[in-house]
């Protein structure tokens, strides 16, 4: 379990570094979506470490009582405190598990890793229960004492481990890492190439350390990142924001995907914070569902939510209300069903006859395949894909913004401010 634990949180710093996790399988088999949840994101703020830290901190307790038990056995001496301390910490250890399955649940994801610790933990508890023949009614007596040496040495690795657990990442949302950013006109003028340069001074002075070197890489990637020929075989489909725009996005996403949500949050931040005309954005999709893509083998969910919402967000690309009802839906991920998705993509301008007419046509289905074949020549690997300028780039709220204050231009000289790109974090 330690060296697991150690292994996990090795991982999580690198993810939040910007880099990819080996267990990032897919959407639904993908830690990082489990380490960036909510509940994960509330413990790590409110504790001071990450849900993998404290997994170490449970593994060490775990260890240490078990060597002090087996200590006491091997030598002939009491050890119905040790033992009662061992069943108390896997007690403990049992509970949190099923917390942490409940939170996985609700995210709609697995985390291999984690699934590794809960079987160690689960079976771990059940060794300290059925391993050592002594009933646990006679243990009581030894109560007070148990808890004290479970809660000492419990104790006492979280407060050896918590400057470690400080200096580890967090998840920030859109709006907290793009809380320095400038959004008052009157504060700083983002309408000219010169105060967007000085903007992007100032916004780059105020990312930590840990922020910086992580824009530095993904810049790097970006440079020498290619423009696939095959790209030009495809036409544009509906853009929002400046056709001309010195930043031309294509985001290429599942509605259910977990990481999309947070690229649609983020570009919600960034059409907040600057003015119109720096950068467009342009819709594809990738349903991540063998229903209606191929690529995805037997992987089919029989409620239909991903291609139907992929056909629905198509059928809408013309309408004045595009942007508001895509983030509705990005934001209401967890409880869309296909009757609720179609309730919220016919809230604007499209009536519900209309949206269900569209949805059932050959040519819409059509437009999903084209996506998916345009998802290929760049290779996707996972949703969301973040296109700038024909180039792949990092669905990150500071690469995006910092992009569009550089008018897409990676060499701007803001960014010689950065440290150095010590190499590549993507697989």
């Amino acid at each position: 379990m330690v060296a697991l634990a150690v292994f996990q949180w090795v991982e999580l710093v690198i993810v939040r570094s910007g880099g990819h996790s080996v267990c990032g399988i897919s959407d639904t088999i993908n830690c990082e979506t489990v380490w960036n949840s909510p509940f994960a994101s509330s413990l790590h703020q409110h504790l001071g470490m990450p849900v993998a830290g404290l997994g170490l901190v449970f593994a060490l307790t775990a260890l240490t009582l078990s060597c002090l038990l087996y200590r006491r056995v091997v030598r002939d001496q009491p050890f119905q405190k040790k033992l009662l301390a061992v069943r108390l910490t896997a007690a403990a250890g049992s509970v949190a598990t099923a917390v942490f399955i409940l939170a996985s649940f609700h995210v709609g994801a697995l985390c291999l890793t984690c699934l590794g610790t809960y079987v160690l933990v689960f079976a771990f508890t059940g060794l300290a229960v059925f391993g050592v023949p002594f009933p646990l009614a006679e243990g009581r007596a030894q109560g007070l004492g148990a808890v004290r040496w479970a809660g000492g040495l419990a104790v006492l690795f979280y407060l050896l481990l918590l400057g470690p657990g400080l200096k580890t990442p967090h998840a920030l949302t859109a709006a907290q890492a793009l809380e320095g950013a400038k959004s008052d006109p009157g504060a700083q003028s983002l309408t000219t190439p010169e105060g967007r340069s000085r903007a992007l001074v100032d916004f780059l002075a105020g990312l930590s350390s840990q922020q910086q070197t992580q824009l530095s890489q993904l810049l790097q990637e970006y440079r020498t990142a290619g423009v696939p020929s095959e790209a030009a075989n495809f036409t544009s489909h509906a853009v929002h924001g400046a056709p001309d725009a010195a930043m031309r996005v294509v985001e290429i996403t599942d509605i259910l995907c977990p990481h999309c949500k947070h690229l649609s949050e983020a570009l919600h931040e960034l059409r907040a914070k600057l003015p119109e005309g720096l950068f467009s954005t342009e819709s594809r999709y990738f349903p991540l569902d063998g229903e209606c893509n191929s690529l995805m083998g037997s992987s089919t969910r029989a409620d239909g939510i991903r291609c139907a919402g992929a056909k629905a967000q198509v059928c809408l690309e013309g309408t004045p209300e595009f942007l508001r009802i895509q983030e509705e839906l990005f934001a209401r991920q967890m409880e869309l069903t296909v009757e609720k998705m179609e309730e919220i993509a016919s809230s604007g301008s499209l009536a519900r006859p209309v949206l269900d007419a569209c949805i059932s046509r050959s040519e819409t289905a059509a437009r999903i395949q084209e996506d998916i074949n345009f998802s290929q020549v760049y290779k996707l690997e996972g949703t969301p894909l973040v296109i700038i300028n024909g180039k792949r780039g990092a669905p990150m709220p500071e690469f995006l913004y910092a992009m569009a204050l550089a008018g897409a231009n990676p060499e701007h000289e803001a960014f010689k401010a950065l440290p150095p790109p010590t190499g590549m974090l993507g697989p």
